[in-house]
């Protein structure tokens, strides 16, 4: 995992052109099989720096034409506005074939999805056992 420490200057006595940034926590993906839906159980943060990682494997599990494919967002701690673009991106990366859930289950998840107005263009379930419910 790289860590961006941000901008340090060599002469500590030099003016620093911006406050160090925090390191970005990274996300991990796991992809798990359940019934007839793929899952893609994310932890960690999503960022600008991890969500292409988050996309690029929901554009990898949407190649086998899943009937379903839910991201599970309820290990993520943080969801920044490049993983709610990502989420948009998935949404219309499924099709007829490829229904795309959402479990966002915390604050930290929900919250944002809630605010922006995403809820009403992503379907959100609260628990995967709510969305693999309603599939059927």
């Amino acid at each position: 995992m790289v860590h961006n420490q941000g901008v340090v200057p060599s002469n500590p006595d030099e003016p620093r052109d911006s406050a160090p940034t925090p390191p970005s926590q990274g996300a991990v993906v796991r992809i798990d099989r359940v019934a007839s839906a793929v899952v893609l159980r994310v932890s960690g943060e999503i960022d600008i720096v991890t969500a292409p990682r988050v996309q690029g494997a929901a554009e990898h599990a949407m190649a086998d034409r899943p009937a379903t494919l839910v991201m599970d967002l309820s290990g993520v701690s943080f969801l920044a506005s490049a993983g709610l673009a990502m989420l948009v991106a998935c949404q219309h990366m499924s099709d007829e074939q490829t229904r795309f859930l959402v479990i966002a289950d915390s604050p930290a998840t929900a919250r944002p999805i809630e605010l922006t107005g995403l809820a009403g263009e992503i379907e959100v379930h609260r628990s995967l056992d709510a969305a693999l419910a309603d599939q059927q």
